[in-house]
């Protein structure tokens, strides 16, 4: 199946929207379950699973509540 550009923004936007407002639940339909979260601020916070994405969400929205702003797409 092919997407859009719009399209891809909008999965973004959703994805932003649930991270924001604390909805990891909603990462069930964009994420992948097998999912492996990679990043070089944090590379010793393993996330090798959706479930462990998320409690990555809760822990890390503890400290910072609102860290991405989706309106620049």
């Amino acid at each position: 199946m092919s997407t859009t550009t719009e399209q891809n923004k909008a999965i973004i936007r959703h994805f932003f929207g649930a991270w924001n407002s604390r909805q990891p639940e909603a990462f069930d339909g964009l994420i992948a379950p097998s999912v492996v979260r990679h990043c070089e601020a944090t590379p010793g916070v393993a996330a090798r699973s959706l479930q462990q994405v998320k409690e990555f969400l809760r822990q890390d929205t503890a400290v910072f509540p609102v860290l991405f702003k989706p309106s620049s797409f």
